[in-house]
């Protein structure tokens, strides 16, 4: 059990409580816009309105898509741009992998996950 100290303020910075790394949340952002995600996709994926537990998974997510693309590729272009590329695979049917996240959230992430360890695995 974590002791939290609540400052004179009463505010509570939740990142600490929850111990989220800054950085992580940090290079999450900066794979999303390497990817070409709108900034309206990055806000609904990492808002803070679905909680520091929901958060963390999928920025978790987004570290390990990402880790999965700089294996499958060595060009910067795909590894950044696949998320962007309409792909024909049945999980996908045509359309983007960001277009899957952002239709279906977390469970768009969870799914690209899965298409990329089908693909390789590390």
């Amino acid at each position: 059990m974590q002791l939290v100290v609540v400052p004179r303020s009463g505010k509570i910075n939740i990142k600490e409580v929850y111990m989220i790394s800054e950085n992580s949340e940090i290079e999450a952002l900066n794979i999303l816009r390497y990817w070409k995600a709108s900034e309206q996709l990055v806000q609904s994926i990492l808002s803070m309105n679905v909680g520091e537990s929901e958060l963390q998974e999928r920025i978790e997510l987004i570290l390990q898509i990402d880790a999965k693309l700089k294996v499958m590729f060595n060009n910067p272009d795909n590894i950044y741009g696949f998320m962007s590329m309409p792909n024909n695979h049945h999980l996908l049917d045509g359309f983007t992998p960001l277009e899957l996240v952002d239709r279906e959230g977390k469970a768009g992430l969870k799914a690209t996950l899965k298409l990329l360890k089908g693909m390789v695995s590390i």
